[in-house]
């Protein structure tokens, strides 16, 4: 069994709790080293959970072989791809429990009412015309998000006395809601790569850190079976593992 590190890494039993601990790592992984899940992510998931069992299995041997391995990848093996099943749900299905879809729709009708306030605004001459055409400019989720944030500053106390409408816990639910989501949806700033705000982009980069995971083990595994290793530690799209998936006692 792997000795546990100084720190060891926190206990995680949920889906939600996994993608939330996570979902940092993987929004900064630079664009250029996403990778597209092309296999089911079912069986990655089964896959991974299974090769870091049986790198777990002969953990003794691992540390011989490698200087300092990182035994935080067989412990965070299961939280993981708990993470990278959640994420893929929310790829295809946004609705279905997806926190940060079900924001993005509350961002779209916070905006929506913003947006008929400010015209309301603009009649009564309160308003200034120029900066709401501007904010109203763009489009796509992090427009719609930053557009909250230009919003608030049109409705100080004296233009909310005009249009009630507005109140101060509308504005603050607005400024809360862009202060939590920008920074996920923001792109990293490479051109011509997707926003992190495209849920597909977010399974990809679950399913990176599944895969450089997943690479690791293999390496762990090929310093113990050398060319056996695949027997132990399944291709990530492999649809069943081998019958020596409980591994075998590795050669002396």
């Amino acid at each position: 069994m792997p000795k546990a590190p100084a720190n060891p890494p926190v206990v995680l039993m949920t889906a939600e709790e996994a993608y939330a601990y996570f979902l940092k790592e993987a929004l900064a992984i630079d664009p250029r080293e996403v990778v597209t899940a092309r296999v089911d992510v079912a069986i990655a998931g089964h896959n991974f959970r299974g090769a870091a069992s049986a790198i777990e299995a002969v953990w003794d041997r691992v540390t011989k072989v490698f200087v300092a391995p990182d035994v935080t990848i067989v412990q965070q093996a299961r939280a993981l791809s708990l993470a990278l099943e959640k994420a893929d749900r929310e790829a295809f299905d946004p609705a279905s429990d997806g926190k940060i879809a079900a924001k993005l729709s509350r961002v779209y009708e916070i905006r929506t009412l913003l947006f008929a306030a400010a015209d309301l605004g603009k009649a009564f001459g309160i308003v200034d015309a120029a900066t709401v055409k501007r904010i109203r400019a763009g489009r796509g989720p992090l427009d719609a998000t930053q557009d909250l944030a230009d919003l608030v500053p049109l409705f100080p106390a004296a233009v909310r006395a005009k249009i009630p409408m507005v109140d101060e816990a509308l504005l603050a639910e607005a400024s809360a809601l862009h202060a939590e989501l920008y920074p996920l949806l923001k792109p990293s700033g490479a051109k011509g790569t997707k926003s992190t705000s495209d849920a597909k982009d977010l399974r990809n980069r679950f399913f990176t850190l599944v895969a450089q995971r997943h690479e690791r083990l293999w390496i762990y595994g090929a310093g113990i079976w050398g060319r056996d290793v695949d027997d132990h530690v399944s291709a990530l799209g492999a649809q069943q593992r081998s019958a020596a998936a409980s591994p075998a006692e590795p050669p002396k």
